[in-house]
Formats: structure tokens, sequence, C-alpha cells
């Protein structure tokens, strides 16, 4: 019987979990104290660090599939010479995709709780134009809101090729924003910056961690930040799409399936 490791506890693993046990998986939630004698899967949280992997894979048995989300060389390295399938799911086309439309899903979900307002009646301005970026524009607008688009160059000058209105930085047009949502990870932000913006507006961020924001702006208080979208609001489409590229994953690797 085939073994998995799912060192996650928000609802996304739940799904994984139930859905790994009925295609005849056994599930555990902690790593093995000792030695697997045959491959296992191991899904781990995407911010746990390099030394946390390689600490949980050394009871790993040869041929198991370690999904993770980036892989440093040392990792990559470290587990070639051990036979352990490397699966880095933020490198995955396909995952960043639907993850991304998922993400945008769960900010929206968000804004819907916590608005007063109609969406219609909101002028949105979100930073960084990548998967997720463009895929906000596409729900706010669907929505009715005004959307606006700031980013590096060349992501801004897709974003107007596109149809979107843009806004230059710093620019007294940033008054005009009720919410910003921040998907960039260059610092966009300064305290420059976040003066030009109206005291009652809110910062979404979406981005991971400080991304966006140098480190005096990253202390502005009307910063919201957002992490794990899907996990939280979306569990159920973001487990059944682990579940499909695990398992694919799976009978590709040699020596697993």
């Amino acid at each position: 019987m085939n073994t998995a490791y799912l060192l996650g506890s928000d609802p996304r693993y739940t799904v994984l979990s139930r859905l790994l046990t009925e295609e005849g998986f056994t599930v555990f939630t902690q790593p093995p104290p000792t030695a697997g004698a045959v491959p296992a899967l191991y899904l781990f949280p995407f911010r746990t660090g390099e030394e946390e992997i390689l600490r949980w894979l050394e009871n790993a048995a040869t041929g198991s599939l370690a999904a993770i989300g980036h892989g440093s060389e040392r990792l990559r390295e470290t587990c070639r010479a051990r036979g352990i399938h490397l699966f880095p799911l933020l490198e995955e086309e396909a995952y960043l995709t639907a993850n991304a439309r998922e993400t945008a899903q769960g900010v929206l979900t968000e804004l819907l709780c916590r608005t007063d307002r109609l969406l219609d009646e909101l002028t949105v301005l979100i930073t960084g134009f990548g998967r997720c970026g463009r895929e906000l524009c596409r729900l706010l607008w669907l929505c009715g809101a005004e959307v606006w688009v700031h980013s590096n160059e060349g992501s801004k000058r897709r974003a107007a090729e596109e149809g979107w209105n843009t806004c230059p930085f710093p620019d007294p047009c940033l008054a005009m924003f009720d919410l910003v949502i921040n998907t960039a990870t260059s610092p966009l932000f300064d305290a420059e910056t976040l003066s030009l913006l109206r005291e009652d507006a809110v910062i979404y961020q979406v981005a991971s961690g400080r991304a966006g924001f140098t480190e005096e702006g990253a202390k502005d208080p009307r910063i919201l930040p957002l992490p794990a979208m899907p996990g939280k609001h979306v569990s159920q489409s973001e487990g059944e799409l682990l579940f499909r590229l695990l398992l694919q994953k799976m009978k590709e690797s040699e020596g697993f399936l």
C-alpha cells in the first residue's frame, strides 16, 4: 500500500488526504521516525525551510517524491544523490496558472466579506501584473470595479496593451484609490509612495511576507496580509488540483508507482 506524509494543516490538506485515501494511500501528518522501506509521498508547506525539509527527508526511501515550493540547488543535489524525486510546485506552470485563479477568487471573497460598499463603487489599484495580478484585474472588472494597474515597465506595458488603465509611481493619482491589492515582489511601496494614498485606503498584501514594500513601507498600519487564499477559501479546488498533479508526477517518477 502507498504511503503519503502531508505536512500541512489547512483545509486543502484535508481534501487531499481524503482523495489519496480513496486512491489507496495510507496518509500520515508527521514524518516517519525510522527509515522507510518503500517510496513515499511527502508534501511540504511552501514556506518550509530547506533545513527542515532535509531533516524530514532523512528517513525517506529511495524513489520517494518530495513536493515543495521552490527547490534550491543544494536541495536538488541532495535529493538527486539519494534518489529522491523533487517536485517544486511553484515552478510548475499548470500549478501556477490554476493557483493564480484560486488566489484571485480568495481575495475577491475577502473583499466581499470586508467591504460595506458595492464593488462597482470601488476604484482599485492592482500592483504586479503576473498571473495573479491579471486574474484579479479580470475578476474585479467583471464585478464593476474601476481597475488600474502598476507594475514594472514591461508588465505595465503589457497591461496597457491589454486595455487596462496604468498608474505611475509615485503620483498624486494614488489618492483616488479605495483599495490597493499588491501582488508585486519588487519594492514598489516606500513611505513616500504610501503617503500619497488616502488615509482610509486599504492595502491587501497578497504577495508573500513583505514583498512589494521597503522595510519602512511595510510598517504601514493599513496593510492587511492575505496569505494562503486557496487553502482558506477554495480548499476543495486546491486539494483536487494538488491530487491531480501529484498523482501524475508519481506515475512519472521511476520506482514510485
